[in-house]
């Protein structure tokens, strides 16, 4: 299967599983606020983040959104030059840092600011989303292999 169909199968589906995430979180008929799950190691908290990762740039949504954009045309980019030479884990990785990245964007640009609602009880850490896992994942992924490569 072609490489460039795997970044798209990859983040077509994390986008959907970004929104759906979101839709049921927003939709109290279906989850309520502050609802704990697994012995209180991860709680579902609502909350809207007009800024970036760890609520910083509150007030930069211009700048976050022309971000999101760059990234995003930088990847599709990188992925059609380059397309021989990803690896089935790299054309994952970007596929999931595109999903993720796309997910966050739409929230931006429908509501003005990003649905979080993930909450670790475990460690004292921001609250985050679906979205921001597959961009970190997709990070991860890529440095990993990376790593795995230079050696």
């Amino acid at each position: 299967m072609s490489k460039k169909i795997i970044v798209f199968i990859i983040f077509f589906i994390a986008f959907f599983i970004d929104r759906l995430s979101k839709f049921i979180v927003s939709d109290t008929a279906f989850i309520p606020d502050g609802l704990s799950m697994g012995n209180n190691f991860i709680s579902i908290v609502k909350v809207y983040n007009a800024g970036a990762a760890f609520g910083i740039l509150q007030g930069w949504k211009s700048f976050l959104l022309l971000f999101s954009v760059v990234v995003m045309i930088a990847l599709i980019i990188y992925v059609f030059k380059n397309c021989k030479k990803l690896t089935m884990g790299s054309a994952a990785g970007i596929g999931l840092i595109l999903g993720g990245t796309l997910g966050n964007f739409y929230d931006r640009i429908v509501y003005g600011y990003v649905i979080d609602f993930l909450k670790p009880e475990f460690i004292n850490f921001p609250v985050f989303n679906m979205a921001d896992i597959f961009i970190n994942l997709g990070v991860a992924l890529i440095f990993i292999i990376m790593l795995y490569q230079s050696k």
